[in-house]
């Protein structure tokens, strides 16, 4: 191989971030099933480095949009529809047992990553009792037990949202704030059904680090 041949060469296969140590043993000597398979494998990578950036953009797409909620309907009562979510309860346990290392490992154990763009993750309540850590899945496995799923289903809601600092006191402060929520029921002479739903969206708390993102909802009966 003549040096300017060689030098294209190791340009080229750089340039397709093809190892230093790989180049080296091309050059040292090989045939074309060896320069296929370094071409194959530097592919594959390259695949699995594009899906990574899809799902980091996805990611960041609904982070932006989540902040414009934030900003537009934050610490407002609003009335809207809101589709049939499912979600897929990963743990279950009580209000503030959960720390952010604990579920770092439970989502470890299901091997599902946090940046993962396929999933919300949120700690819910219906009874305000035991709070089950969930995830709400953009592609639903219809396969999974019914056991395993939790259903929340579609209409119009009445929903509050607010940030909370983390303290002894937060279980109190929540409780006041499901209060505001009834009285301001009660205030508008809205009929209501089904069960309350406290919602801790972890996403959302990444907003602002001191404090912890809540929303309350109740869906609206139309009759």
């Amino acid at each position: 191989m003549g040096e300017v041949d060689r030098l294209e060469t190791i340009l080229v296969l750089r340039d397709l971030d093809i190892s230093i140590a790989q180049i080296q043993s091309m050059l040292d000597g090989y045939q074309i099933d060896d320069y296929l398979d370094i071409l194959t494998d530097s592919l594959c990578s390259l695949d699995r480095e594009i899906q990574s950036l899809k799902s980091k953009k996805i990611y960041i797409r609904n982070k932006i949009q989540l902040a414009h909620h934030l900003k537009e309907f934050g610490n407002t009562y609003r009335i809207h529809h809101i589709e049939k979510r499912l979600y897929r309860r990963l743990h279950e346990g009580k209000l503030y047992d959960y720390t952010m290392k604990e579920i770092y490992e439970i989502l470890k154990k299901k091997k599902i990553q946090w940046l993962d763009s396929k999933h919300e993750y949120q700690i819910i309540s219906t009874d305000n009792k035991v709070f089950h850590l969930c995830s709400q899945e953009k592609n639903w496995n219809l396969d999974m037990p019914l056991d395993d799923l939790l259903i929340l289903p579609a209409g119009l809601h009445l929903t509050y949202g607010f940030f909370l600092e983390p303290s002894h006191e937060m279980e109190q402060l929540i409780q006041y704030e499901i209060g505001r929520f009834k009285q301001h029921i009660v205030k508008n002479n809205l009929q209501v059904q089904g069960n309350l739903v406290t919602l801790e969206n972890l996403h959302c708390s990444e907003f602002n680090l001191q404090k912890l993102y809540y929303e309350i909802q109740m869906q609206l009966d139309r009759d």
